[in-house]
């Protein structure tokens, strides 16, 4: 796997289980930044080919999961379609994740967060 700047993955030698730790640094919170979406991308795509028996999205804040979408990053939107194809690039992403299309096979899901949830950090 490329190196992550974000993201930290660990699969569980005993179950095949894989955990994806988000922590983004020197940030209070972690934020949904183009470079966080671009490193889950590419994990994602490494987990369709070298599928695990399941997977475990955690964070690596004590007191919160994910603030949502990176509003720093807003200002360079230029227009309403870059607003939109970020959106329907992170929306498609998280549809990967949640109903795989190649490599995985069905498998019941469950989410459990001990911590603040805000934002588009509900979809994923």
């Amino acid at each position: 796997m490329q190196n992550l700047t974000c993201w930290s993955t660990e699969t569980r030698a005993e179950d095949g289980v894989c955990i994806l730790m988000l922590d983004v640094p020197d940030a209070g919170a972690n934020t949904l930044s183009q470079l966080v979406l671009e490193e889950l991308e590419h994990i994602v795509a490494q987990l369709e080919a070298d599928t695990p028996k399941g997977l475990i999205i955690v964070s690596g804040k004590a007191d919160s999961f994910i603030a949502g979408a990176d509003i720093n990053e807003f200002p360079k939107l230029t227009d309403r379609a870059a607003a939109i194809t970020l959106i329907t690039q992170g929306q498609d992403l998280f549809q990967r994740i949640d109903f795989p299309t190649s490599g995985w096979e069905a498998r019941p899901g469950m989410a459990c967060c001990h911590s603040h949830l805000r934002g588009t950090s509900g979809m994923l």
